[in-house]
């Protein structure tokens, strides 16, 4: 799926009728939307976390679904692995931290 499929799935589900509305909805500037459009790539964890807010389904923004909602236990189980990543994550800054020593 590319990331101009994802936004327009976003757009769908978010309301918002113009790219300047989907990045303030993010909470990103247009210049950084714009971005991941011409480099087909997205900030994924914004994405989860404005899904998670919204109880919008990833698997139908990501196109592997096609309920646009998601019941309270899946969100649960994305936003604990949201924290392992995160959790993941700090423990390799601190390791690279003390490697640098």
């Amino acid at each position: 799926m590319t990331t101009a499929i994802i936004i327009e799935r976003l757009m769908e589900v978010s309301g918002c009728k113009t790219k300047t509305q989907l990045a303030q909805w993010l909470e990103v500037s247009n210049s950084t939307l714009s971005m991941w459009l011409n480099r087909n790539s997205i900030r994924w964890d914004i994405l989860i976390n404005k899904c998670i807010e919204h109880n919008i389904s990833i698997d139908y923004v990501i196109g592997i679904g096609n309920d646009k909602t998601e019941l309270i236990s899946t969100i649960i189980s994305q936003q604990q692995a949201i924290y392992n990543l995160s959790s993941v994550k700090r423990k390799q800054k601190n390791n690279g931290d003390k490697a640098q020593d």
